[in-house]
Formats: structure tokens, C-alpha cells, sequence
């Protein structure tokens, strides 16, 4: 369903700010889900032609991503700061404050590699390459975030998916209920930590 499927993508394209993101409901998680969507999609039908009319599109998606990463990249007493690169954005729609998370970050990271990798494929290989370098700063940002933010709970090892105030794992009372299961599971289709 290649054409059903542009249909609905060209679709969701129309509700992008103008500074690139995508947030209709659910949250900054959108953005990274839908490059990573938009990659998917080429990758499935090799349709150049509705890529390169989009790439302006993503580019402005990764644009928003690299600035709001900015944010948070500011040393604290010299120090750098347990979400130093992450975006802080309100992860998804039941949770509507403004957060550190490693679920809406995964997908932000996802979705900037595939516009990298898709790009190389229809030749803007400038882009390609400077997006590439950035979803690799971000992840080496997520995954040394995720060293910094480990704690410990009972004996047990435990990574907070909102890493500076832990609040789904309080929320569960420190087990994988609730939206932390939930979530967790979302932050491994991204293949972070692994990539």
C-alpha cells in the first residue's frame, strides 16, 4: 500500500511548524518517529523522486533536533550535566511537562540517522554527511547520559527513562509497570543503546 501510505505521510507533512517540528498530539517524539518513517517508506518503494521533494522537510526536522539539542549543552560548575545534548520536550501526550527523556531522545536520534542514510542514497552526500555527524553526537550523548544516570534500587541496577528526576520509576514504585514498561520497550525499537 506504497501509495496509501505517501498519501498519509504527505498528509501528516502538512501540520510541520515552521521550524521544523512535528507535534500534532503526542509529542517531540513524532518528529523523530516520522524521519524515521520517512526513511523506512523510501527505503520500501526507492521512490527518489518523493524523497527529494521532502528533503527540505526532514532537513528542517534534523534542524530543530541539532537546536534543541543545543539547550541543554551547557556546563554546570565546569561539569558536564547528566542531560548534557538531550532534548527537553514533552515526551508524549499523557505526559504534557516538558522533560529529559531517553524514550522521545531515542527516536529524535533514530530518525536523524535515517535522513543521514537516506540522503547519502539520493546524492545530497553534504547533508548525509553533517546530519550523519550529528546523530552520531547524539548518540554517544544519549549513551553517556545513560552511564551517568544508572542507579541503584534494592540491590538491582536500574536506568531511569527521565534521568534527572526518575520519575517513572517512581511513579511504579521503581518497577517496570505503567509507562516505563511501556516506554522501555519503544527506546529499544530505536536500537539505542546499541545503534
Amino acid at each position: 500500500y506504497h501509495d496509501q501510505a505517501r498519501t498519509y505521510l504527505d498528509s501528516i507533512l502538512t501540520v510541520q511548524q515552521p521550524d521544523g517540528l512535528i507535534c500534532v498530539n503526542f509529542g517531540a517524539t513524532d518528529t523523530g518517529a516520522m524521519l524515521w518513517v520517512m526513511g523506512e517508506h523510501y527505503r520500501l518503494t526507492n521512490d527518489a523522486e518523493w524523497l527529494k521533494r521532502n528533503a527540505r522537510k526532514m532537513t528542517a526536522m534534523c534542524n530543530w533536533i541539532i537546536e534543541h539539542r543545543k539547550e541543554s549543552m551547557k556546563h554546570i560548575h565546569g561539569k558536564r550535566a547528566m542531560v548534557h545534548g538531550l532534548v527537553r520536550w514533552r515526551p508524549y501526550c499523557d505526559f504534557e511537562l516538558a522533560a529529559f527523556d531517553y524514550f522521545c531522545n531515542g527516536y529524535l536520534c533514530m530518525g536523524m540517522k535515517a535522513a543521514s542514510q537516506v540522503f547519502a542514497e539520493i546524492g545530497l552526500t553534504d547533508e548525509s554527511a553533517r546530519l550523519g555527524r550529528e546523530a552520531g553526537a547524539f548518540h554517544k550523548d544519549i549513551l553517556t547520559s545513560m552511564d551517568a544516570a544508572i542507579i541503584s534500587h534494592d540491590g538491582m541496577k536500574m536506568l531511569p527513562l527521565m534521568p534527572d528526576t526518575q520519575f517513572l520509576l517512581k511513579e511504579t514504585g521503581y518497577t517496570a509497570n505503567g509507562y516505563y514498561g511501556l516506554l522501555a520497550s519503544c527506546l529499544l525499537e530505536t536500537g539505542i543503546p546499541a545503534f
